[in-house]
Order: structure tokens, then C-alpha cells, then sequence
């Protein structure tokens, strides 16, 4: 998406102006450590005033671009993740506002990263999780926590086995009695069209 985008490309301007910056810092400490190995007394013993004096201040120029060249690094890490989280921050109030609650927000961002750091992220890397990211793995943190509950929950006893207990509301059907001849016989002649006088008051008995 485009906001995915603009996230993308913040961080890979930071990235450049940190390589950068990098490079620079890293040839000027390979400068330093061969004069940190100078010893100046018997340089200005053995050199001439005018050369003591241009590789001192060599050496001396370069401490000084060293540690703004750090702290030029420093500021420009800093100003691109302020950037960045700014931008990100926009993004959760739409795709993951729970990482935004007063009072539950930071708490669940701690547990999140805690998460995906015993997974194999790395840490340093995880502050650059856009708000995407995020969301999916909020989701990925909630389904792994049902996982292990379901794991450690208590097992249902089975069931004893034997005849099933009736319903509520419903009444256990009763043993119908055996019918008698006598009772069987009634029944027959009820359904008659016509009866003689022995049927009848057979029927009446």
C-alpha cells in the first residue's frame, strides 16, 4: 500500500545517511589507530618542528571529526525514527489501535516484541516494524498464547458409561403395558359395523 511505501522509504533514506556515516567514522578509527601507536615525545625528538606540528594536528583534526561524525550519526538515526514513528503511529489508529491505548498500549508492545524476539527477531530490527507488521504479529502473539492455555487446560472427564440421563422438560417413556385378550377382544368389536346381542353385551361387560 502506499503508506507501506512511505514507511519504506523513510527507513531507506535513514539507512543511507547512517551507511554513510558509517564509512566515514570507520576509515577515520583506521587512521586514528595508526597514530595511537605514535609516540609523540620521540616524534618531536626525531622530526623537524614544521612536521611534528602537521601530523599532531592530523592526528588531533581527526579525533574531532570522529566524535562529530558519531554524533552526526546519532542525530540522524534519531530524527529518522521520529520520522518514522510518527508516520507508523498514524497507521495504528486505523490498522492496530489496541498498540495505542493509554493505558494497555505500551504493556502490550513490550509483550509483543518480548515474543518475537524468543522467535528469532532481532531486537534492534524490531523498532522498524511498521504498523502492518504489527498487526500481524499481535495475531501471530494471541493465537500462540490460545495454544498453550489449550495445552495446559484440564482434560473433560469421559463420561461413565450407561444408559443417558433423559433430557430436561422430557419424561422417560414408560413400559406399556401387556394388552389382555379380554381388552383385545373389546377393541375388535368396537370396530364392528353390527354386532349380535352376545357381542354387544360382551362389549358392555
Amino acid at each position: 500500500s502506499r503508506k507501506m511505501q512511505e514507511l519504506a522509504t523513510i527507513r531507506e533514506r535513514a539507512e543511507q545517511r547512517v551507511e554513510g556515516l558509517d564509512e566515514f567514522v570507520s576509515e577515520t578509527e583506521r587512521r586514528l589507530e595508526a597514530y595511537a601507536k605514535v609516540d609523540w615525545t620521540r616524534a618531536a625528538r626525531e622530526l623537524n618542528p614544521q612536521d611534528y606540528q602537521q601530523y599532531r594536528s592530523e592526528y588531533e583534526a581527526l579525533k574531532e571529526q570522529k566524535t562529530k561524525a558519531t554524533e552526526a550519526k546519532a542525530r540522524a538515526e534519531q530524527d529518522a525514527f521520529r520520522e518514522f514513528a510518527q508516520q507508523r503511529a498514524q497507521d495504528l489508529q486505523t490498522v492496530a489501535p489496541q498498540f495505542l491505548d493509554p493505558q494497555n498500549g505500551a504493556e502490550l508492545d513490550k509483550n509483543v516484541t518480548q515474543y518475537l524476539v524468543k522467535q528469532g527477531y532481532d531486537a534492534n530490527r524490531l523498532q522498524w516494524a511498521d504498523a502492518h507488521d504489527l498487526a500481524i504479529a499481535h495475531k501471530a502473539y494471541l493465537y500462540d498464547q490460545l495454544q498453550a492455555k489449550a495445552k495446559t487446560a484440564p482434560k473433560p472427564k469421559p463420561k461413565p458409561q450407561g444408559s443417558a440421563k433423559p433430557k430436561p422438560g422430557v419424561k422417560p417413556s414408560q413400559p406399556q403395558p401387556a394388552t389382555s385378550p379380554q381388552k383385545a377382544r373389546k377393541a375388535k368389536l368396537a370396530k364392528k359395523s353390527s354386532l349380535s346381542i352376545s357381542e354387544a353385551l360382551e362389549l358392555m361387560e
